[in-house]
């Protein structure tokens, strides 16, 4: 049985437009002002439900742009687990620093 998804094409901004969406939401901005730190990171959980998004996770590199974020938050995380066991993909950029793929990360033993 294949995974839920609707057509369409699929890419790495897919991904990314996750993020944003996350990034932007008044809930997560205002728990990062609050922080009261130079460093505000939000990491961003791509579930396989959503399907597009995921594969753009999983299945290609990031485009080295820097992340589109509010300026409550200084760095954004993407993660996901692959298709394999115990493996996660992870992604991570920052307002200096464009995106890069930091996995595929292996984590055994985890849910």
């Amino acid at each position: 049985m294949a995974p839920p998804g609707g057509g369409g094409a699929v890419g790495p901004t897919l991904a990314l437009d996750a993020v944003s969406r996350e990034a932007f939401r008044d809930d997560n901005r205002r728990k990062l002002a609050s922080a009261g730190t130079s460093e505000r990171h939000l990491a961003v959980y791509i579930d396989v439900m959503n399907f597009r998004a995921w594969c753009g996770l999983i299945d290609f590199d990031p485009p080295a742009i820097l992340p589109d974020l509010p300026e409550e938050i200084t760095d954004a995380w993407a993660f996901s687990e692959t298709r394999q066991v115990d493996q996660y993909a992870v992604w991570r950029a920052s307002k200096r620093k464009p995106w890069r793929n930091l996995g595929p990360l292996a984590m055994p033993g985890s849910p």
